[in-house]
């Protein structure tokens, strides 16, 4: 992972975008793979008739295919927590430096002002 504090502005807004993007692919791969959950569910559901809805439900829910998917989506949602903290983490470094920037040229102002 890249140290924000070494990176130069410029970088910033590169690093950024490209966070940006990899935030946005894991939220599409959520996306899918919460949908697809249902699709699994109702699908290995229809295998059990005969059996009333609730006992149905539970053996699906205990179908290795669906702890399978179930363990994939937290392995997504857990990069995907991971890259909406980047992705903020940068954006508030960007928001920081501009801060300070804005309150150096307030400051020269100012000095400029009582010379």
């Amino acid at each position: 992972m890249t140290d924000i504090n070494k990176l130069r502005d410029e970088e910033l807004t590169s690093v950024l975008y490209k966070r940006g993007q990899k935030k946005a692919e894991l939220e599409r791969e959520w996306v899918i793979a919460e949908h697809s959950r249902h699709v699994i569910l109702a699908t290995l559901s229809a295998k059990h008739v005969g059996d009333s809805l609730a006992e149905a439900n539970r053996k699906s829910r205990i179908d290795p295919e669906y702890i399978a998917h179930i363990e994939k989506m937290g392995n997504i949602k857990g990069n995907l927590i991971m890259a909406r903290a980047q992705y903020d983490a940068i954006s508030f470094e960007i928001r920081m430096r501009l801060s300070r920037q804005y309150e150096d040229r307030q400051d020269m102002r100012a000095e400029s002002i009582n010379t």
